[in-house]
């Protein structure tokens, strides 16, 4: 199965893309797809899974400096350790084996030419271990086969030689086999990629059994058909198992205690049989009615015949799963149970001891024995004994209104709403249900909601509920939509005559009912409670470290950590400092508990501010909730000191200070310096003023502290502005740290020393933004520009100005500490080629004003079919898999692009909106493609690819467009 898959992954490349029906095996397991945690999907299967302490570690097997991708799993949470990997010296990883504590990433294992390399990882880290195995073997030697338990592991070589090894630092030890064996070493034997195959009856074959023995698989120089001996092995001597004696074997796997085996014998007449033992006792496996064990003799037209060759074998502490093709086979106990075929191409699964299996492979069709084309990695979470289902309930309300859905072969779906007339007043509630039933079983049911996949269920019922509001209009109209499909894949779609809400400001009426809302796992919290949203399912919870710490002094420092757990995954985490968005975790829809974090320090606040912090979370499924609160408190207590605070991340360190601090005056100057160190070597520091970035340091591998700075002119800014600075140091593995905001205020050349924060009459302190930052947006673009602010009577209100036209005012009442707000400028409203300066007036509680510095950028065109180039010798090449779409069709956006001074990220935009960020380390070339749609009939949808290379410098696709077909 996985050699299939080994070509078809060298093939890849040259195939027609299109988007298969992702759909989940439904079988004697519990089946849950947590494919969307996988940071890459694309071109790629997921090729090897193993497990060791209380971890799954899997890889795609591509090369890591091109796009390859590690994983770490505790079941729930994901790491990606790519880059630990690679930093630990190994660029691809051929397969993952394990003994329980540590495992082995292999690479170059399916070669004989004493070409393989090893890295182990274990509690204490990485070690590159493989030369020392190298060096025992000859030069026209490789691995046929790894097995490990508990520090001491078995090679068998593809000359049929036996070793011992710790997987330490010292070479392997040759062990003799028994005197019976027949060794043949002229045998060209190649590494077993699934574990338990057994292709030759002259192989040596050795797993762990009972009691610390092991077993061992030889061929032996007696018995009548040349017989395959097996010996329980104690490490020092052999005992013959007579009874195991036969003929062929060509399934030989173990859970450390049991072997279970396939073995066949006879002369004329061949049969056979599944077994297990654990070295002392042997025994069979029964098999189903209407189920036999092989025989050319006798054969028996009414029966099925179970071999178990070509299959693979996985242990969760409760059963073994057996993966031959898409059949599936279940064994507990000394019972075999044939389950539905699986739906998707399985390549490689690891179990714990609690019942779960954590398996890989590709995405595949129902009845089609391939994965689909192009490759798309599959990971699924099975767990034995547990369900799946909708987990947001109302108990009670008024459902009605049902509306009846059918298709051909699709389910038949039911919608209700409640209230049952579809309208609700602002603010209020509104639930709404979809029932399916099929007589092949409901596989999911997708609930849309102004044609955004807001849920989705795999169960008979899902719901969705939540609060509306008009946003000051008298009525507004909410679109919903729902698509269920049963478990052949076949669906019915209601896109085409969807339901509306109405949101009515002279309504009252809302939906009624208990809402419950139960993870499917145990959420735990660290020091936080967790809050369950019942509109959305999200769960969070937020917590300090220190613990209960919300004074801060000068020179101190909190960590403030979210938490959050959704059965759609957890897609992203922002922490928000005084309404500025101070981290954003990208999570990849990662399933499990989640958690983001962000240090902030004292010296970054005014001395008897408030610090409030709070965060947004969002799940896979795009839906949100916000964590409650939590307010620090800047005292005056303690001095402060000119380097300021240092961020730390992945062994990249920065830190930043004004020279001199304080005060910047009109006609005057300080300097913004930036320090930094990286442990492998830094590449560069950039300098940003506001947002923008002003200059980049490149440094090349340079260790130890490095500087990079630029002097700050106050004539530059207007008057009472505050100007931000920070910096990015990136090290030459594409690692970057970012130091927090460093501030200085722009006053009068007149003005006394001291902050411009003290006395009663000061104006407002204010900044501003744009996110992201770029000089320009084309008309289907949207810019949001971002004022903060800042006065110590309390800010009353921010109003954005457009060419000198008021366009939005945020009226804050008398808001103290740092406020924020935002206006998004669409290129839409604007002549192509025009210029659009946005600005905003600040005006505090006592009616003093305070104009922000304002941004500029121009409005561009659609359509560019050549890339618009602002780096050196950077180059983009955008496109999707066809020209035109129906409404039922995704679309991947693929992007590939190469610069020569090195690509650090791509950013992939849809319709104005960015949709994914591929980061990739400064390799010369690099892609990046993400799915998105549906979309409506007669629309069209326009993508753009961005790179950026290593030094911040741009190269762009400009827009291209795809049409929507009926």
């Amino acid at each position: 199965m996985k050699r299939f898959l080994f070509n078809l992954v060298a093939m890849t490349v040259a195939m027609t893309l299109w988007s298969p029906q992702v759909a989940v095996a439904q079988t004697g397991y519990t089946w849950t797809d947590i494919s969307g945690q996988l940071t890459e999907r694309q071109n790629r299967p997921v090729w090897a899974v193993a497990r060791a302490g209380s971890y799954w570690f899997y890889t795609d097997g591509q090369d890591l400096w091109n796009g390859g991708q590690v994983y770490r799993y505790d079941g729930s949470t994901q790491v990606n350790i790519t880059s630990d990997v690679r930093n630990a010296g190994l660029t691809r990883i051929d397969d993952i084996v394990s003994d329980g504590q540590s495992v082995l990433f292999l690479k170059n294992v399916v070669r004989r030419d004493n070409s393989f390399e090893i890295l182990k990882w274990n509690s204490s880290g990485y070690i590159g271990v493989g030369s020392y195995v190298r060096n025992t073997f000859a030069s026209d030697e490789g691995i046929r086969s790894i097995v490990g338990r508990a520090g001491t592991w078995y090679i068998v070589s593809t000359k049929n030689r036996l070793y011992r090894w710790n997987a330490g630092q010292e070479s392997p030890v040759r062990v003799a086999l028994p005197s019976e064996a027949v060794n043949d070493a002229n045998t060209k034997f190649l590494y077993q990629m699934n574990h338990t195959m057994v292709d030759s009856p002259t192989e040596v074959g050795i797993v762990p059994i009972a009691n610390g023995n092991w077993l061992l698989m030889t061929r032996a120089n007696f018995g009548t058909y040349g017989t395959i001996a097996f010996y329980r092995y104690n490490g020092t001597s052999y005992t013959y198992l007579s009874e195991l004696a036969t003929q062929y074997v060509t399934f030989l796997a173990s859970n450390g205690t049991d072997a279970l085996l396939y073995s066949t014998a006879g002369g004329a007449c061949v049969s056979g049989s599944i077994h297990r033992t654990n070295g002392m006792t042997n025994e069979g496996i029964s098999l189903p009615s209407g189920y036999s064990d092989y025989s050319n003799c006798n054969v028996n037209p009414t029966t099925s015949k179970i071999v178990l060759d070509d299959s693979m074998a996985f242990w969760n502490g409760l059963s073994w799963m057996i993966l031959q093709g898409k059949s599936i086979y279940k064994i507990t106990d000394r019972n075999l149970t044939v389950l539905e075929p699986t739906r998707d191409y399985l390549t490689s699964a690891s179990g714990d001891t609690s019942g779960h299996f954590l398996v890989g492979g590709a995405q595949s069709d129902v009845g089609v024995n391939s994965p689909t084309n192009p490759l798309t990695a599959k990971l699924l979470w099975v767990t034995e004994g547990e369900l799946s289902t909708n987990t947001t309930v109302t108990t009670g309300g008024s459902f009605g209104g049902d509306r009846v859905y059918t298709s051909t072969n699709g389910p038949r779906v039911v919608i209700q709403g409640d209230p049952s007339g579809f309208r609700v007043g602002n603010g209020k509630e509104f639930s709404y249900r979809v029932t399916a039933s099929d007589s092949d079983g409901v596989d999911r049911t997708d609930l849309y909601v102004n044609d955004a996949r807001i849920k989705t269920c795999y169960s008979d019922t899902c719901e969705f509920r939540t609060t509306y509001w008009t946003n000051g209009a008298t009525t507004k109209t909410v679109k919903f939509w729902v698509r269920s499909t049963d478990k052949r894949g076949q669906s019915t779609d209601t896109s085409a005559s969807p339901d509306f809400l109405t949101v009515d400001v002279n309504s009252t009426a809302t939906a009624g009912g208990t809402v419950t809302t139960t993870p499917t796992t145990s959420v735990t919290t660290g020091s936080g409670t967790a809050v369950t949203d019942s509109g959305t399912g999200i769960s969070s919870w937020t917590w300090l470290d220190p613990t209960g710490k919300t004074n801060l002094n000068a020179n101190e420092s909190v960590t403030y950590n979210v938490g959050a757990y959704d059965n759609d995954g957890i897609k992203r985490i922002e922490i928000f400092v005084n309404g500025l968005a101070k981290k954003t975790c990208d999570l990849g829809n990662a399933k499990g508990n989640q958690t983001c974090g962000v240090t902030l320090y004292a010296n970054d606040y005014p001395v008897g501010t408030g610090i409030y912090v709070n965060a947004k979370v969002t799940d896979g499924a795009d839906k949100y909730t916000y964590t409650t609160a939590t307010t620090l408190y800047r005292n005056a207590e303690g001095t402060s000191v000119p380097s300021g605070s240092t961020a730390t991340t992945n062994q990249v360190s920065t830190w930043t200070w004004f020279d001199p601090a304080g005060e910047l005056k009109s006609g005057a100057s300080t300097i913004f310096r930036s320090g930094a160190w990286a442990q492998d070597g830094l590449a560069s520091i950039d300098l940003y003023v506001n947002g923008s970035l002003k200059r980049t340091c490149s440094f090349n591998r340079s260790y130890g502290n490095q500087e990079c700075s630029i002097t700050v002119y106050g004539n530059d800014y207007a008057l009472g502005t505050q100007v931000a600075a920070n910096t990015k140091a990136t090290d030459v593995n594409g690692k970057t740290s970012w130091s927090d905001l460093k501030y200085v205020n722009q006053v009068s050349s007149n003005s006394t020393s001291g902050s411009s924060y003290s006395g009663t009459n000061s104006n407002p302190v204010v900044w501003d933004w744009i996110e992201i930052a770029k000089d320009f947006i084309t008309v289907d673009e949207k810019a949001k520009y971002v004022t903060g602010a800042w006065d110590e009577n309390g800010v009353s209100s921010i109003a954005f100005y457009v060419n000198g036209n008021v366009k939005a005012t945020s009226n804050l009442g008398t808001a103290y500490g740092n406020q924020s707000t935002s206006y998004e400028v669409r290129g839409l409203d604007y002549p192509v080629g025009s210029t659009v300066f946005v600005n905003a007036k600040v005006t505090d509680a006592t009616g003093k004003e305070t104009w922000t510095a304002g941004k500029t950028f121009r409005v561009m065109g659609t359509g560019a079919t050549t890339s618009i180039d602002y780096a050196k010798n950077g180059s983009v090449q955008a496109w999707t898999d066809r020209a035109v779409y129906s409404t039922t069709n995704m679309i991947t956006v693929n992007g590939s692009v190469s610069d020569e001074d090195g690509v650090n990220r791509i950013e992939i935009l849809v319709n104005g909106e960015l949709k994914k960020t591929c980061t990739v380390g400064n390799v010369r070339s690099a892609s990046c493609a993400v799915t998105v749609g549906p979309y409506p009939s007669l629309s069209s949808v326009k993508y753009a690819v961005t790179m950026f290379d290593r030094y911040g410098n741009m190269t762009t696709s400009g827009y291209l467009t795809v049409a929507i077909v009926k």
